[in-house]
């Protein structure tokens, strides 16, 4: 029997640009606002966000795949300047400024838990929210101190505006008895429901939203006029208990802050 002589490994790359979704065959027509547009032809409503940042660094990023394994590559000037601080209708120059040491401690403390992991330091996994900086410390800011809120595995930096220590949360991931739970997890579920009004994580996507419901409707039993906030993805949208939170939230006309991360 002849033997057949084995295909060659090739060599493939995959390019993305950052400003578009990789999935898009062809251009778009500009949207007419931020908010909801028809396509032509049919019922399909697309939603688009503008985009208000001051700087666009032009690159691309490169998936490439060879005998020698997957990695990446990019190409382009990232040495963009950061841009200067815009004023703001709601905030104080000193309030912007602060939000943004809030965002820089909690990038400093996940690049040190990161360096933790690869050390072998970490118990178990670990959750970041590299790049989600801002969603997680200006909406924790936004919030008062008798408001409550219920983060995700990767809102840390909202724990951070609430009180929490980058000790308490590294001392966690590390499962010292020092940790909010004193060792017992090691991992981000943790809060405190006593003094800072923090419901802890529950790794269920979803699950938070009827949870900080209820504290809002707990709240107004108590005569108490509040707000309540939590998060989810884009990955929590597949799970009912999301849109029966959300349900019974519109339906009792609870003051329930939603933010919705999507990472398209």
């Amino acid at each position: 029997m002849a033997k057949t002589k084995p295909a060659a490994k090739t060599k493939s790359t995959v390019e993305v640009n950052p400003s578009h979704s990789t999935k898009q065959t062809k251009p778009q027509p500009a949207p007419r606002s931020g908010r909801e547009q028809r396509t032509a032809n049919s019922d399909q409503r697309v939603y688009s966000i503008l985009d208000y940042r001051l700087e666009h660094p032009s690159f691309t990023l490169r998936q490439i795949c060879s005998d020698k394994g997957v990695f990446y590559e990019v190409d382009g000037d990232l040495s963009t300047p950061p841009p200067p601080i815009r004023e703001s209708k709601y905030l104080k120059r000193e309030q912007v400024v602060e939000i943004y040491r809030w965002m820089l401690l909690n990038r400093r403390m996940e690049t040190a838990l990161e360096n933790l992991y690869k050390q072998g330091k970490v118990v178990g996994g670990v959750y970041f929210g590299l790049g989600q900086e801002a969603c997680s410390c200006a909406s924790a800011y936004a919030l008062r101190e008798d408001e409550w809120l219920g983060p995700m595995i990767r809102n840390q930096g909202a724990l951070l505006v609430r009180g929490f220590s980058p000790a308490d949360i590294m001392m966690q991931y590390m499962a010292k008895s020092g940790s909010p739970t004193k060792g017992r997890d090691a991992s981000s579920h943790f809060g405190d429901i006593k003094e800072k009004n923090v419901v802890a994580p529950i790794s269920t996507l979803g699950d938070l939203i009827p949870v900080l419901a209820g504290v809002a409707l707990g709240a107004r039993l108590q005569g108490k006029n509040i707000a309540v906030m939590t998060y989810i993805g884009d990955g929590g949208q597949s799970t009912g208990v999301t849109y029966e939170g959300i349900n019974f939230a519109a339906v009792q006309d609870l003051g329930l802050v939603l933010i919705v991360e999507s990472n398209l």
